[in-house]
């Protein structure tokens, strides 16, 4: 897996992740956060 570079700080990260996720971010499978940061990086991508 490829080395990715952020330029979201982490708080905002946390916060995507628990608006997808919500109370079941903890149990998440790998597939699923795969999912959320594809879709992360998606949304990083369009503010730039």
């Amino acid at each position: 897996m490829g080395s990715v570079h952020l330029c979201a700080d982490v708080t905002n990260r946390e916060r995507i992740y628990d608006m997808k996720m919500g109370e079941n971010a903890v149990h998440a499978t790998v597939e699923e956060y795969t999912t959320i940061f594809s879709e992360l990086i998606e949304e990083i991508t369009h503010l730039s």
